[in-house]
């Protein structure tokens, strides 16, 4: 839980900061930055720290001025997919296949 001034309590493991990310507090006192994306198709999913590292360079934020779906923008004005928004699903959907590998190899 996140209290009115923006810090977790002493049961929380959870806090805001300034830019809005999420803080994780390990039982160890280390602090883990991540982001939670709300993605139409994904559902809400959480972005490590070294994703957000890379999202907040300057050659992935120029993805956001890239259209995904190239010309077909003009005729269907409703499709605004971007090159940006597909990488953070794609990161998404990697992440998750890699887990389930992870987990199915133990079980061979």
């Amino acid at each position: 839980r996140i209290n009115d001034d923006g810090e977790g309590d002493s049961s929380s493991s959870w806090r805001r900061d300034n830019q809005d990310h999420i803080i994780a507090t390990s039982q160890m006192s280390t602090l883990k930055r991540v982001k939670l994306i709300n993605d139409p198709v994904h559902g809400h999913y959480e972005l490590d720290e070294y994703l957000v590292n890379v999202i907040d360079t300057e050659h992935f934020q120029r993805l956001r001025d890239i259209i995904q779906l190239g010309a077909s923008y003009f005729v269907f004005l409703g499709a605004t997919h971007r090159r940006f928004e597909h990488s953070l699903g794609t990161s998404h959907l990697a992440k998750e296949m890699l887990k389930h590998l992870y987990e199915q190899q133990g079980e061979e």
